[in-house]
Order: structure tokens, then C-alpha cells, then sequence
């Protein structure tokens, strides 16, 4: 077994983190004032051991500090400083009072960066981005009285919790997170959980939330302490981390996209029950920045409220068997307001004063997050006469804050009389001031989740006996013991759980007839799973080193430079524009710096299969993959600009220049705006230019990729995939139009489809070549271009546009509105580390396409965005896409939709093990033979469809 040489490793990991130290002292020095007082230090490292240990709880590790340094300490790991506060004034005073300032969100690079979850409400910097999520969810969520219009909701899930644990009492852990799953996923997507047994959506809210817990504690992963780290590849020592980063990323990216898809698809069939995630949707049309901002609110909305709920309801049963006391009044005053003929609801709440103070009690004997989320500083502040620097991250010790003596008296004993108010007795702190955050990050679900737990406490203890378990004569005592996590809950526990009285079972029994189960929506969800994005089943391992060292490092450095804006000093070369930009120089500087020193890494580091992003690509494959995506990344970061020449250069007699059609053949969507009319292109011919369309055989009319910005149909460009499909298919010839790209100025949608048409109608009309002898191929952008061509002529008859006789539609670019998304889909896809797609080259394509205003149209229409979108033509279409790239799950989903519409005749081909638009780049990666076996797929499919 082959492995890297300790020398090397010791060498490279020294050398990495003496540049980290380096950068970390060499800081600007501002206030010198004394951080809070704390530990002292080892040098460079600070209190790194000072950090709790795996498995203590960090409310009592943190708790230590305060008889040592007070009420506000600090430790510094690494140059971090981070301030833990034992005091509840000051925790108002700066993350309440002074929430301009503190609200922020630490960038964990583990969490937030590596898992995803920077996209969620919780963990959002303080952005606008943030301030969008929680103005959606105070919509819905901002009260009590708001949130009254989920009663019946609540009502009805808090009766199916009392028939499940009726019939099932052992499995009462499974009902309560699978009742606080249902009435969240209802709330936030319409969605009806199963009746009995497991559910698939809770039960991956259930496994996102457990990673989410272990995700964001700090110190766990060292990769929050030396960035670098993740730098480094999978394999070398201390990177054990990325494989799991990869998991969670996969289970977080399901739990986002299932539940979205399904709405969605709810929706199209007009089937939907009104949501959060529905409204929004509804509200917003087809605005795909805010479709994404909204499909991450609704997944903090669900995740979130679940899980919180959970852990309160676990803590209020394991209390009720310890403190039987407690169980005994509540029940007086139930059975004195309620009585045994119905069971409690939401409007019985101000008439049940002792069960509101035993769900204050719960949130206070112990709080879902005892530590809260981090906050973190945006200014440099002072504190009682500390430093607080700026990026400073913050930790309010809750636990304390609702177990100090001095405020809750027998902090350890559950007394909820301690919140009721009596002659001799004033009521203490409402817990909840403390345990749903504070200032602008307290918890916008709060409302629902705090009437979900009254509800279910006030039904429960109507109905049920809840005590210690006895065991062959011996009583079991539960332990109380809560688990070490950011979301804390208790460790399980047996307990005994059984109807007060025959009264009371068939008071259970009879919530079924006024709240009757609904049919599951479980199988709506695995049809929209089917027809939605989902990782592959069969996605191989690989290296996530592959795409982040050195090209993200690079993209983080120069992003203060992208966009650059319109600068017009160009220097005009033979193929392209290049802006005459500082920070565009820079960037070609960098990017040829870091990657002449990483390609000598590579070379090396490749050599063993087992370390290639897929073990199945061979040596140059894997070297490819890494110089095209180097490549595209550059050409993202400084908008390379293209400049079409209409000169035939080396092409010679095979370039044509091709003039528009007659104005009646550019109708409908391509006649929207006023400014980008049809204008003159140019074309090469493979092998040779026709003398007339008689001289012809089988014509390819192909689009070539590029996400609209970069390419030119020219032997540079499509010669491979010209000359590759003349060898595997019965076509003589192969033309490639020279349509306008969107990255140069007035030429954004539709300028490119009107080429397209400018394009078929010059071999239809102006060569006389008949339809049913042209086969349309596109591949990536150019797939997306061939679409709309096809859509141009099944929806304009009046055009006179005949149908081609089948179309291949290679990795096609299916949805260039969800590319805005920066960060989104496409960094997260499990199949990121096997491709040369970058989401910069997606989004610089989708900006630069982007209609008009004036047009009326976006980039959701039908003829730009195909996914959801299918449409019935005459038209054969075959779909081929690859294995481990990150369009796979879209050309599958493209597959499936436009199969779905009657009459329709469609195919897809696999390339196993493939990556993005192998027609095209197959000579570049090395996919040479991979592409010449799709080619021949291709024209089989012509072939049989004559």
C-alpha cells in the first residue's frame, strides 16, 4: 500500500500553519485595552486546552469561569478571542441592547462552510440575506396571537401523540419527535407525516439536527481553529473531518431540496395545501434568488422548531416520573377546568395558570441549547471596562442563567410554583427570556413552539399516569443525565406510561373521531424525489482537496474584485477581450502562481488511484479534470470576454457568415425586447463546407457549451466534438454556429436563441437542406439553447419552422435561473469533487443571459428554464449526461419530465463514471473514448427514429 512520505506531511503541515500564525499576528493593533479575564495561554496556540473536552458538557466546563474570573472571561485560540458570559445583564447589555453590533453569526468553517448550514436562518451572517429569513418567518410567527392560527394543527397532532402513545407507550421518544416533526412539516410545506411508524421526512430532520448539534460546537473540529486545515487532502493526517463534512452536507442538501420539490410538485398539480413555503413561493413567482432564500427559511422554520420541541417534551416526561408531587396538582386543575369529557386546547391556556408554569418549568430545568448559538461581533466594543474585539464570537452559559440560587432558589428541584404568584410570593424570571435567545437573534418560532409544548403537556397530563418503571418488583429510577450537545435533550430513560382511568382511555380513543388521521403524504414525496434534484445512489468516493486547495482559497482572495464592473479599456486580440483591469491582473497573476505550484503536487499525488476524485478515471483524466476546472475558474473570476470575429481565420473556406432570416421568422419571446434584434453570424463547417445543401448528407446543427460566455463553434472550440460525431454517426456534416455570447454587451436573452433560429434557417431555407435530414445538438449552454429552439418551433407554427428529425441534448443546462444561487446547489452536490463545473462559471453566465426588464420576462420563462418546464414535441430527444457530474440529477430530471408529456419520444445514455460535457471537453479531460461510445448511443438514436 502505497502512502505519502512522513517527511513531506511533517513538511507541508509546518509550513501551512507557520503562514496561518503568521497572518494571525501580524493583525492590526487597535484598543489595547484587556480582553475579559480568562486562562493564560501557550504561545501561539493560546487556550486551545482550555476548550471543553469531548463529552463534558459545556454549560458546567464554561460555568468554572465565572467563581475564577467573574461574569465575563474570554479565552484566545489561535488569535480567536472568544467571550463567555455567566451573567444574564450581560448578555442584554451587549447581545440585546447592543444587537447592532453582536448579532452576527461566526463563519465555522466546518458548519457553515464545509456542511452548508451558512444558508440557514440560525447560522446566516448578520445580512441582508438574514433580515429576508426572518421577515418570512415573522409573517407566520412574530406573536401569540399570530401563531393561533396553527391551534387546530396542534390540536389535532397533540390528540394522534396521546392514540400513538396509547397504543405504543415503549416507543415514546419515536412519538414525540414524531409529533413535533408533524406539526412543523404541516406548518412549513402542507405536508401530512405518516400515521404510524416512521416517517421519512422526520426521520431526515431528525438525522440533519443530530449533525447540525455536532456540526457547530466549537472546538470539536479543528478545522474552526486552522482553517487551513481543509486545504489539506483526504488522506493526510487530522482530515478525517472532510469525509464526515461530506455526509452531513448530503443529508442537509436532501433535507433542504425533498420537501422543497415536493411543494413544488404540489403545486404544478394543483394539489397543495396552503404553507409557509407555498405562500412564499406564491408571493415571490419566479425570483430565483429569493426561491432560494425562501427554501432555506423553510427548513429552519421545520428543523429548528422540531427540534427544540423534542427536547422540552423529552425533559417534561422524564421530570413528571421524578416528581410525582408536580403531576398531582396539575391534574387538580385540569380535571377542576378541563374535567374527563374533552380534552385541553389552545384557548383553555389563560385558564390553566399551573400548567403554563409547568411548560416555564421545563424550558428552565433544562434548556434545549444551554449555550445557546453563538453570537459573534461586527465592531470593536468594550464591556465593563474590556476589549471586545471586533470578530469576536460570544457564548451566553443558559444553563446557568435559569439555574442560578439566586434567582431560581433549589435550582435542581422542579417546582413550578416558583412562576406563580401569591400573597407571600412574587413570581421569578420567566425562563423563556432567556432560553430563546436574545436581541435580534431570538428564535422567531418561539410562539409555535412554546403553544406545541403547552399543548401536549396540558393533553398529556389530562389523560395519562406518567411514573417511575417497576421491574420484577423493584423500581427503575431514571437517570438525570442530558446529553453533551448543542442541542441538549436527555440521555434515554424507561418509564411507565398508562391511562389514568377507562374514562380517560376512551376519552383517548374517541380524539380519533374529532381529529381522524389524514392519508400520508409520504408517497406525493417519493414522487417528487423521483423528479427532483437527488444525489445519485452510486456517486463514487472522492476528494474534496481536489476542488478547494488553492482554486476556492484563490476565488475567496479575489472575490472583493468579481464582479469588476464595466471598465472599457480592452486590449483587442485575435480570440478575445480582455479587460484591462488591477484586480483582473492580479487574479491571472494568482491563479497562474497557485497553480504552477500545485500542478507538480498533482502530478504526484495522482499517481495513486485511491487519491484521484474518482479511483475509476485514470491518471490523465483526474490531471485533466483539475486543469479544465483551474481553467473555468479563471475565466469566471476576470469575466473573460470573447470577442466573435466574423473573419474566417484558420477555419478558412469552412467559416460562413450567415445573415438573418425574414423578420416574420422571429416572432413570440425572441421579439420581447426592443434593444437585441437578429444580427449577422458566423458559422464553421466540419469537414469541409457544402457546395450546396445537395452536396450534403446528415447535418448536425451544433450549439456548443460554455454557460453563455466563453466559446465560438470554432476548431478550438467544437472541432473535437464535430470530428467526433462524424466518426460514430451516420452525419456527413457538422455545422457550428457562431451564436453571440451573453458575457459581451447587447447580447443577453434572447439574442442567443435568435441566432439559433438565424442558424436552422439558414440550412433549412438558404441551403435547402430538408428537416428530417438535421439532427440538433447542443451540449451544456448549448443543450439549454437546443431546448429553446425546440420549444421556438413547437410554440410558433406561425414561424413555419419544420421539426428537425431528433435532437441530442449533451449535459444540458436545464436551469440557468437556480446558477444565480452562488454557493447553493451546485458547491454542496455530492458530485462537486468529480467535475470541472464551478457554481462562479454558472452564476457569471446566468447574470450575463438575464433579460430585461423591459422585455417582461426572467429567467424562469419556459424558453430558458426547461426544468418544470417540459413541452410536447414531434421532435425525438435524447438526454446524455454523465455519472459524476454535477448537471447528472438534472438531465435525469429533464429526462423524466419531458417523458411525462404525452407523445413525446425520449432516451437517455450514462456515461459511467463521466463528467460534464464529454462532447465537448472529452479531449481536454481525457474522456476521449467515453465520448466517441455517447456518439455512437447518438447515432443509434437518429438512426432508429427516421
Amino acid at each position: 500500500m502505497t502512502v505519502i512520505s512522513p517527511t513531506i506531511t511533517v513538511s507541508v503541515a509546518c509550513g501551512v500553519l507557520a503562514l496561518y500564525v503568521i497572518s494571525r499576528l501580524l493583525r492590526g493593533k487597535g484598543d489595547r485595552r484587556p480582553l475579559p479575564p480568562g486562562p493564560k495561554g501557550l504561545p501561539v496556540l493560546g487556550n486551545i486546552n482550555d476548550l471543553p473536552k469531548a463529552g463534558e458538557p459545556e454549560w458546567l466546563h464554561w460555568l468554572q469561569h465565572k467563581d475564577l474570573y467573574g461574569p465575563i472571561s474570554s479565552i484566545t485560540v489561535l488569535g480567536q478571542p472568544i467571550v463567555v458570559i455567566n451573567d444574564p445583564e450581560v448578555a442584554f447589555e451587549l447581545m440585546r441592547d447592543r444587537s447592532a453590533i453582536h448579532s452576527s453569526r461566526p463563519s465555522q468553517v466546518f458548519s457553515c462552510e464545509m456542511v452548508g448550514w451558512k444558508n440557514a436562518t440560525a447560522m446566516s451572517p448578520n445580512n441582508n440575506t438574514w433580515k429576508i429569513h426572518r421577515k418570512n418567518i415573522a409573517k407566520v410567527a412574530s406573536t401569540n396571537t399570530s401563531v393561533t392560527m396553527f391551534d387546530s394543527v396542534q390540536e389535532a397532532e397533540s390528540a394522534h401523540f396521546l392514540l400513538n402513545l396509547l397504543d405504543f407507550p415503549d416507543d415514546l421518544f419515536a412519538h414525540i419527535r414524531k409529533e413535533a416533526g408533524t406539526v412543523i412539516l404541516k406548518i412549513t410545506y402542507g405536508y401530512t407525516a405518516e400515521s404510524h411508524g416512521p416517517d421519512p421526512l422526520i426521520d431526515l430532520a431528525g438525522l440533519t439536527m443530530k449533525g447540525f448539534a455536532e456540526a457547530i460546537v466549537p472546538g470539536k473540529w479543528m478545522v474552526d481553529i486552522m482553517p487551513f486545515l481543509r486545504y489539506l487532502p483526504d488522506g493526510f493526517p487530522g482530515t478525517s473531518f472532510k469525509s464526515t463534512g461530506r455526509e452531513m452536507a448530503n443529508t442537509l442538501r436532501q433535507c433542504v431540496d425533498q420537501p422543497y420539490a415536493f411543494v413544488k410538485q404540489q403545486m404544478r398539480e394543483k394539489k397543495h395545501k396552503t404553507s409557509f413555503l407555498s405562500q412564499a413561493i406564491e408571493d415571490i413567482g419566479t425570483d430565483a434568488e429569493m426561491e432560494f432564500i425562501h427554501k432555506w427559511t423553510a427548513l429552519s422554520l421545520f428543523t429548528g422548531g422540531a427540534d427544540t420541541t423534542v427536547s422540552s417534551l423529552m425533559t417534561f416526561f422524564l421530570a413528571m416520573s421524578v416528581f410525582p408531587d408536580v403531576q398531582k396538582k396539575a391534574k387538580e386543575e385540569l380535571d377542576r377546568v378541563i374535567g374527563s369529557q374533552r380534552l385541553p386546547v389552545s384557548a383553555d391556556r389563560d385558564s390553566l395558570p399551573y400548567i403554563m408554569a409547568v411548560m416555564k418549568e421545563t424550558h428552565r430545568w433544562h434548556p434545549g441549547a444551554p449555550m445557546g448559538i453563538p453570537h459573534t461581533s461586527t465592531a470593536e466594543d468594550t464591556c465593563r471596562g474590556y476589549r471586545i474585539p471586533k470578530g469576536t464570537i460570544m457564548f451566553p452559559n443558559t444553563w446557568w442563567f435559569t439555574h442560578d440560587p439566586a434567582v431560581y432558589p433549589d435550582p435542581m428541584i422542579f417546582r413550578p410554583e416558583r412562576f406563580l404568584e401569591t400573597p407571600t410570593h412574587k413570581p421569578e424570571t420567566d425562563p423563556r427570556n432567556f432560553i430563546f435567545g436574545f436581541g435580534r437573534r431570538i428564535c422567531p418560532g418561539r410562539y409555535v413552539a412554546d403553544n406545541a409544548v403547552f399543548m401536549t403537556i396540558a393533553q398529556v397530563l389530562t389523560v395519562f399516569n406518567i411514573e417511575k418503571l417497576v421491574e420484577n418488583g423493584k423500581v427503575v429510577e431514571p437517570e438525570i443525565k442530558f446529553e453533551a450537545s448543542t442541542v441538549s435533550r436527555p440521555m434515554p430513560y424507561r418509564i411507565s406510561i398508562k391511562p389514568r382511568s377507562k374514562v380517560h382511555e376512551e376519552l383517548i380513543k374517541a380524539a380519533e373521531e374529532v381529529y381522524p388521521w389524514e392519508e400520508s403524504d409520504a408517497k406525493e414525496l417519493e414522487n417528487a424525489k423521483c423528479k427532483a434534484v437527488l444525489p445519485h445512489q452510486n456517486t463514487p468516493r472522492s476528494s474534496v482537496f481536489h476542488k478547494q486547495f488553492g482554486l476556492e482559497l484563490s476565488q475567496q482572495y479575489f472575490a472583493s474584485f468579481s464582479p469588476w464592473g464595466q471598465s472599457q479599456h480592452i486590449v483587442t486580440t485575435t480570440d478575445s477581450v480582455y479587460t484591462r483591469h488591477p484586480g483582473k491582473i492580479i487574479a491571472t497573476a494568482g491563479a497562474i502562481g497557485v497553480g504552477a505550484v500545485q500542478f507538480p503536487f498533482w502530478m504526484l499525488y495522482y499517481l495513486f488511484a485511491s487519491r484521484r476524485p474518482n479511483p475509476k478515471w485514470t491518471y490523465q483524466q483526474a490531471l485533466g479534470v483539475f486543469v479544465v476546472k483551474s481553467y473555468l475558474t479563471w475565466t469566471a473570476v476576470i469575466r473573460l470576454k470573447t470577442n466573435l470575429s466574423l473573419k474566417p481565420g484558420w477555419e478558412g473556406k469552412r467559416f460562413a457568415v450567415i445573415k438573418p432570416g425574414p423578420s416574420d421568422k422571429y416572432i413570440g419571446v425572441v421579439d420581447l425586447d426592443p434593444e437585441v434584434k437578429p444580427e449577422t453570424i458566423g458559422g464553421t463547417w466540419y469537414p469541409a463546407r457544402p457546395s450546396s445543401g445537395s452536396a450534403v448528407g446528415k447535418v448536425v446543427l451544433h450549439f456548443h457549451g460554455g454557460a453563455y460566455t466563453i466559446g465560438d463553434g470554432r476548431d478550438g472550440d467544437a472541432g473535437f466534438a464535430a470530428k467526433t460525431l462524424i466518426a460514430n454517426t451516420a452525419a456527413t456534416h457538422v455545422f457550428a454556429p457562431q451564436y453571440r455570447l451573453a458575457s459581451n454587451p447587447g447580447c443577453r436573452f434572447p439574442a442567443p436563441l435568435q441566432d439559433a433560429i438565424t442558424s436552422y434557417l439558414y440550412l433549412t431555407d438558404e441551403l435547402g437542406i430538408p428537416a428530417e435530414k438535421i439532427t440538433i445538438s447542443g451540449d451544456s449552454a448549448g443543450g439549454n439553447l437546443s431546448l429553446a429552439l425546440l420549444r421556438y418551433i413547437s410554440d410558433n407554427p406561425d414561424a413555419k419552422l419544420a421539426s428537425p428529425a431528433c435532437a441530442w441534448l449533451w449535459s444540458a443546462w436545464a436551469d440557468p435561473e437556480g446558477a444565480l444561487t452562488l454557493g447553493g446547489t451546485m458547491k454542496m452536490h455530492p458530485n462537486a469533487p468529480t467535475d470541472y463545473l464551478d457554481e462562479m462559471v454558472g452564476m457569471w453566465g446566468a447574470q450575463s443571459l438575464m433579460p430585461s426588464k423591459e422585455s417582461g420576462i426572467t429567467l424562469g420563462h419556459p424558453n430558458i428554464k426547461f426544468l418544470g418546464n417540459p413541452f410536447a414535441t414531434p421532435t425525438p430527444l435524447l438526454f446524455l449526461t454523465g455519472e459524476s457530474e454535477i448537471l447528472y440529477d438534472h438531465n435525469v430530471q429533464l429526462y423524466e419530465e419531458f417523458k411525462a408529456v404525452e407523445g413525446n419520444k425520449v432516451d437517455l445514455e450514462v456515461t459511467p463514471y463521466g463528467v460534464h460535457d464529454i462532447i465537448l471537453a472529452g479531449q481536454w479531460v481525457r474522456f476521449t473514448k467515453e465520448a466517441a461510445q455517447a456518439a455512437k448511443v447518438a447515432g443509434k438514436f437518429w438512426d432508429a427514429n427516421e
